[in-house]
């Protein structure tokens, strides 16, 4: 590919009637600029001016060229304005990692149980870690796993909650999920039997299909 130079050169001297004037503009010596549309039209295979001592003009092939070489010297000013603009203004995305102990510098919601005492036992979904205990100091304390969901819609902290309380939030839009490959706990349900002898086969499918189709059901 010729050098962008040429291009240039060519379409000032185009631009400003001859080499003399474009020389001028340029500071740069006529003779050079000659020579330099010269290697250019000789590399290329035809003539793009016509010079004689009473006319200056462009062939066919060279007002060809001129157009073409027009595009490409704005398409690289543009692409070199964005670059330093890139540069000087803030664009791009940036990632930040939030790490479980800073849940403790957000309000909060908590989900209030006899015995227990506000902080939230944290570990991570996929790998083995230890446990990370975040203390915390409710903004709202509550038993009602709904009125506690509504309180975060409305902005009032960060909750941990069921995933299958806050799933339709969620989805809609009107919660985030915080920290999602963590887990702020377990819960578990239990089936009480009045004796495991002779146990009915439909209660035993009942119970095998709990076991098997409610863990899908509350998670996210």
């Amino acid at each position: 590919m010729r050098d962008l130079n040429d291009f240039y050169f060519f379409v000032q001297v185009v631009d400003r009637g001859g080499f003399t004037a474009a020389g001028r503009t340029l500071r740069v010596p006529k003779s050079t600029l000659s020579h330099r549309i010269q290697q250019l039209e000789s590399e290329l295979g035809v003539r793009l001016l016509n010079r004689t001592s009473r006319r200056f003009g462009m062939t066919d092939a060279g007002e060809d060229f001129y157009r073409h070489a027009v595009v490409m010297l704005r398409e690289a000013e543009l692409a070199e304005t964005t670059i330093r603009n890139r540069l000087t203004e803030p664009t791009g995305t940036v990632r930040c990692t939030k790490s479980p102990q800073d849940l403790q510098n957000h309000p909060s919601l908590f989900m209030m149980r006899a015995g227990v005492e506000p902080v939230w036992r944290l570990r991570h979904a996929r790998q083995k870690r230890d446990e990370i205990v975040v203390p915390l100091t409710p903004r709202l304390l509550s038993d009602d796993m709904v009125g506690l969901q509504q309180a975060a819609i409305k902005g009032l902290g960060i909750v941990a909650l069921p995933g299958y309380i806050c799933r339709s939030a969620v989805r809609s839009g009107h919660l985030e999920r915080v920290l999602p490959g963590w887990i702020a706990g377990d819960s578990t349900l239990t089936a009480l039997i009045p004796y495991r002898q002779g146990l009915l086969p439909s209660v035993r499918a009942f119970l095998d299909h709990l076991a098997a189709e409610l863990p899908k059901t509350v998670l996210m």
